[in-house]
C-alpha cells in the first residue's frame, strides 16, 4: 500500500492535503443503463461504456479552519478548476482501458507510440480469463528507443497522470507471442510543462513466446517539481525484428514502494468539479462543523 495515506485535492502542481474523511468516502461509478420489455416477456437492455466517478467525503467533524480550506474551492476561490483529487483507497491509476490493456473498450485507446513507422498496436486476447492484452507489433528491426506511452486522459495534461510526491510502481505481464523481444517498465516524472525530470527503468524482461513473465519497476521516488508521472513500455532495441510482436495484459501503476498484488482494475485519474459542501454548526459554536461532507464529480468525454 501507499507509504502515505494523505488525500490531496488541487490543480496539477498546486496540491495540497485536505483532512482524511474519517467517516468513509464513498466512490460511485455513475454509467446510464436501461431496460426494455419485451412482447414476447422478455427483457433487452443497454449501458454506456464509460461512467465518472462521484465522490463523497464523509467527515464526523471539522475544526473551522480545516472546514475554510475546503470551502475555498467549493466558493470558488482556488480558482474555477477542474481540479484533481487524489485518493490513495483506488490502488490503479490507469484507465480501465490502459489496465484492461484493451479489455475495456476493444480499442487502443489510452496508448501511443514513438514512432508508428516502427510500432503498430492492436487488439488480442489476455493472460487467464482476461478478455484483452494489447499486442505491440514491431515493424522494423532494431528501432530507435521504441517506446508505448500509457497516455493522460486529459488533453492539456502531459505524461499518464498528476501525480504527488510519493513512490510509484508501474508493471504490466508480456508474452512472446512470435519471437522474443526485451522491454522495460519505465517511469518517468515531468514537470508542470511536460519536461522530463527524471527516467527510472525497471529490470530487462526477455519475452517468451506461449508464457506470461512480470515486468515491473518499484519504488521510484519523484523529485522535487514533479507534477506528472509518466508509464512507458521500453523496448531494447537489439532485441527486435520486424514482424515480430509481443502481448501485454494486466498493467498497474499504483503509489507505494511495491507493485501491488493482486492485480486490481484501474480507476483513473481525472479531472473534478466540486458540487457541494455540507455546513452544519453543532449549538452554533463557529468553530466547528459537524456531520459534514463533500461531493466532487469526475467531468471529461
Amino acid at each position: 500500500m501507499a507509504q502515505d495515506t494523505s488525500v490531496y485535492l488541487g490543480r496539477p502542481g498546486f496540491l495540497e492535503k485536505i483532512q482524511i474523511p474519517r467517516s468513509g468516502l464513498q466512490s460511485t461509478v455513475q454509467r446510464s443503463a436501461n431496460t426494455y420489455q419485451l412482447a414476447s416477456g422478455g427483457a433487452r437492455g443497454d449501458r454506456l461504456l464509460h461512467g465518472r466517478r462521484k465522490y463523497q467525503l464523509s467527515y464526523g467533524g471539522l475544526g473551522y479552519q480545516t472546514f475554510e480550506q475546503i470551502a475555498s474551492y467549493v466558493e470558488g476561490l482556488m480558482g474555477p478548476g477542474p481540479f484533481i483529487l487524489l485518493d490513495p483507497g483506488q490502488r490503479n491509476m490507469l484507465s480501465r482501458n490502459q489496465s484492461a490493456t484493451t479489455g475495456h473498450t476493444n480499442g487502443t485507446d489510452g496508448w501511443h507510440v514513438s514512432n508508428t513507422a516502427d510500432i503498430g498496436l492492436a487488439v488480442a486476447t489476455g493472460m487467464g480469463s482476461h478478455p484483452g492484452a494489447l499486442r505491440v507489433n514491431w515493424k522494423t528491426n532494431t528501432p530507435a528507443a521504441p517506446t508505448v506511452y500509457f497516455d493522460a486522459p486529459a488533453s492539456d495534461w502531459f505524461g499518464t497522470v498528476p501525480c504527488a510526491l510519493r513512490p510509484h510502481s508501474f508493471g504490466f505481464w508480456i508474452n512472446g507471442g512470435v519471437g522474443s523481444s526485451t522491454v522495460q517498465a519505465t517511469i518517468v516524472y515531468m514537470d508542470a510543462a511536460g519536461a522530463t525530470l527524471s527516467t527510472t527503468f525497471g529490470t530487462a524482461v526477455a519475452s517468451v513466446v506461449g508464457s506470461w513473465s512480470l515486468v515491473k519497476v518499484e519504488n521510484v521516488l519523484p523529485p522535487a517539481g514533479t507534477v506528472y508521472v509518466s508509464a512507458r513500455l521500453f523496448g531494447t532495441s537489439a532485441t527486435i525484428a520486424a514482424t515480430e510482436f509481443l502481448l501485454v495484459s494486466h498493467a498497474i501503476l499504483n503509489e507505494g514502494a511495491t507493485l501491488d498484488s493482486p492485480w486490481t482494475p484501474g480507476t483513473g485519474i481525472y479531472p473534478v468539479m466540486l458540487v457541494s459542501q455540507d455546513d452544519a454548526q453543532p449549538g452554533y459554536d463557529p468553530a466547528y462543523r459537524t456531520s459534514h461532507s463533500l461531493v466532487l464529480q469526475e467531468i471529461g468525454g
